[in-house]
């Protein structure tokens, strides 16, 4: 009995010392650069393609194998001397293609590797994607980044959208708003989720007056309450201490108008009387009388010596 109880435990030490010498040649069979994504963002719907350099440290047949949420969804057979042996893709319902090198591949030699991810959508964000050998730690990875592409929403910009949400190839229709001026512009969602155009409306300047006007005269603000037959009735809110104050201000001035009317009217009744009495008084008024120029009758001289009579002259 004990001589199979020691038979057993050599058999255990030898298995665990040949698994640790595996583990120890297959970490020393690859090495990995960063695994890099282009673009880092990409738009729903493009194609986000993972790099990375391995450079094969080994001498005996090894695997990698690309994994997405640590689905498998390829697997390459590395082997010293001989060019990279691509496996079956298993089913895994991603839209996926892969590259490497065409080119035999030798101990220490470095060599590319890339996944392209295709028809990407918003379930894919932040998924976990990894090239990795089978033993631990022998993996580089990183996540994606997936988003929609976001039509400016600028002072003045009008944007219609072909589709929602805005994807790759998804087509914006940019106009400016009345009172901003600008050209109209269309503008393609790109795979790394941006446009190809921006849109420019610029105030106008020559409306801003008619504007203001307009606007100041139209934001009185309303509220909408439910009737009781299901319809809507629209009610003023209330006047604004300014409001009020305007009011009042104006009634005061068309008040002092009337009255300052009322006084001259008043006034020009007032001064026609007295024009008219005096008037009257002229019209009455008696003449001067005429100077009597009559020429006093001279009486004759009766003296003797006259020459009216028989006197001398006088």
């Amino acid at each position: 009995m004990c001589l199979i109880k020691g038979c057993c435990y050599i058999l255990f030490q030898l298995t665990v010392l040949l698994l640790h010498s595996q583990h120890v040649n297959a970490q020393a069979f690859f090495t990995f650069s960063a695994l890099s994504l282009q673009p880092p963002i990409s738009s729903v719907g493009s194609t986000a393609t993972a790099t990375c350099n391995v450079t094969y440290t080994g001498s005996t047949a090894s695997a990698l194998t690309w994994k997405i949420n640590d689905v498998s969804v390829l697997t390459y057979r590395i082997e010293n001397g001989k060019v990279p042996q691509r496996g079956t893709p298993p089913a895994s319902g991603y839209d996926i293609s892969s590259s490497t090198t065409t080119s035999i591949v030798n101990t220490s030699d470095t060599f590319p590797m890339s996944l392209e991810i295709r028809n990407l959508s918003l379930t894919l964000n932040l998924a976990n994607v990894s090239l990795s050998c089978s033993v631990p730690g022998c993996i580089t990875q990183v996540n994606l980044q997936i988003k929609v592409c976001q039509p400016s929403t600028g002072s003045g910009v009008i944007a219609t959208v072909s589709s929602a949400p805005c994807g790759f190839g998804c087509t914006v229709q940019y106009s400016c708003a009345s009172g901003y001026n600008g050209n109209n512009v269309t503008a393609t969602c790109q795979a790394d989720a941006t446009f190809d155009a921006i849109p420019i409306c610029a105030t106008d300047t020559t409306a801003m007056t008619t504007d203001a006007i307009i606007a100041s005269n139209t934001s009185t603000p309303s509220t909408i309450r439910n009737d009781s037959n299901g319809g809507s009735t629209k009610t003023a809110a209330p006047l604004s201490n300014g409001a009020i104050a305007g009011i009042v201000i104006g009634c005061i001035i068309v008040v002092a108008i009337i009255i300052v009317v009322l006084i001259a009217i008043f006034c020009a009744e007032i001064c026609c009387c007295t024009f008219s009495i005096l008037c009257l008084s002229w019209g009455t008024k008696q003449p001067d009388p005429e100077p009597d120029i009559t020429i006093p009758e001279l009486k004759k001289n009766t003296q003797p010596d006259g020459p009216n009579g028989d006197g001398d002259a006088p």
